[in-house]
Order: C-alpha cells, then structure tokens, then sequence
C-alpha cells in the first residue's frame, strides 16, 4: 500500500505548489464539519495530510460556491463509479468486487 504524501515545490520565480497525494485508506477520514449560521467545512485527513474544502466567505454561500460543490459531488460520483467499474474487471482475476455499501 502506498501511503499519502504532500510536496511542496518552490520554483525559482518565486511560485509555491503544494502537490497532494491523497490515497484513501481505512485510516483515511472525511468529515463535513457543521456550525450553526455558517458554510460547512469538508475535510479529509490521513496521517499527516489534512486537506479542508470550503466557500471563501463563511458567512455567505453564492451561486458560483453551489456550482463548485456540484461540481466537486458530481466528480466523486464519477470516480465511484469508475473504482467499481474496474473492480468488476479484475474480480475474475481473484480481486473483490469492492462494489460500494
């Protein structure tokens, strides 16, 4: 099993990249934390990578923040989608279905 990772890259001109590997485990979690009177916060964390998913204004959810989580659910669905279909693939070759709950 590889582990997640994290890199940060500093370029000559001056640009940081923070560049995240984000393998999901039983030791992985993700949480949708909630507060009363503002957006929700997504997080994932794993060992020492902690990745937080939110609008830019806390007191205020705009259009543009809904077609982004709309976005962001229809592209899990997707990739669901797609680990279950390759699941199914290799199950002949001894793997599990790993066809979701």
């Amino acid at each position: 099993m590889t582990a997640t990772d994290a890199f940060v890259r500093f370029s000559a001109a001056g640009v940081t990249q923070v560049e995240s590997f984000l393998r999901l485990t039983d030791h992985s979690y993700l949480y949708c934390h909630t507060y009363p009177g503002q957006a929700p916060i997504l997080a994932f964390d794993d060992a020492h990578v902690k990745v937080s998913f939110t609008v830019p204004d806390p007191d205020r959810v705009t259009e543009q923040d809904l077609t982004i989580a709309r976005k962001l659910a229809d592209t899990v669905t997707r990739y669901l989608a797609e680990l279950e279909n390759f699941a199914a693939s290799t199950a002949g070759a001894g793997e599990p279905t790993g066809q979701a709950a």
